[in-house]
């Protein structure tokens, strides 16, 4: 079966390469884009660029401003893996010209979040959270709650990195409500154990042994052996540094 998928995919690279190189721009537009994501999924960031790439060319050839979008956003989350952030946000910036002169304002509240986190990813706060607040307001609009939950927990991010932790707590505990209320544990789990960070850095050691053990019941739960061992890593520093605090006193 795995030979299988292997020649599948043999078979559409090399479709794919000639459909473009024999200007059928509107067969290779998908299928460059297509393999360009597969791609970029497996990590081999160097190849999904090149399909990728591709798949811009296909979009302008048949003046296909959708999937132009796609392309364009697709393009700056490959760069943005490479580190290459300066072309990352040009390829964002113009993904969200396009977006919102054709109207997709699902498209516009994905590429901003995207904005903000190469802002985060480059230390640029104030645009980061600007950026993340334009693209909570659009999700808050077209009703994206999963999409809003995942900004307001970035939007906590930067309000704990630049220790602002009372806005931080305020924008987690928002991520955290809407997680309970679609059903999303990992999620769930995840802001637990931001919002137990933001508890320990302000020395509020019940509360984040209380939201840790909250997190990695989750975790345990839903078979995240990864967040198990993060949370248990948390707890442990957790009980050390206060045995320490009491043993000082």
């Amino acid at each position: 079966m795995k030979n299988r998928d292997y020649d599948r995919q043999l078979v559409e690279l090399s479709l794919a390469e000639h459909l473009f190189f024999a200007q059928e721009y509107e067969k290779a537009l998908d299928l460059n884009l297509r393999i360009g994501d597969r791609l970029y999924d497996l990590f081999d960031f160097d190849s999904a660029l090149q399909f990728t790439e591709r798949a811009e060319i296909c979009a302008e050839k048949t003046q296909n401003k959708d999937k132009l979008a796609s392309s364009l956003h697709q393009k700056g989350l490959i760069l943005q893996s490479m580190f290459r952030f300066s072309e990352a946000l040009e390829s964002y910036d113009q993904s969200l010209e396009i977006e919102r002169e054709i109207g997709n304002r699902a498209g516009e509240a994905q590429t901003l979040h995207q904005i903000g986190i190469v802002y985060q990813l480059t230390n640029r706060f104030p645009e980061a959270l600007e950026s993340y607040n334009q693209s909570l307001e659009i999700k808050k609009e077209i009703g994206g709650r999963a999409g809003e939950a995942q900004t307001l927990h970035q939007i906590g991010i930067v309000y704990q990195l630049t220790n602002r932790f009372p806005e931080a707590l305020e924008s987690y505990n928002q991520s955290l409500e809407i997680e309970k209320e679609i059903g999303d544990r990992a999620g769930e789990a995840a802001t637990l154990h931001q919002i137990g960070m933001v508890y320990q850095l302000t020395n509020r050691f019940p509360e984040a042994l209380e939201s840790y053990n909250q997190s990695l019941e989750i975790v345990r739960e839903i078979g995240d052996e990864t967040g198990v061992k993060v949370n248990m890593m948390a707890i442990q520093a957790l009980v050390r540094n206060d045995t320490k605090t009491h043993v000082t006193k």
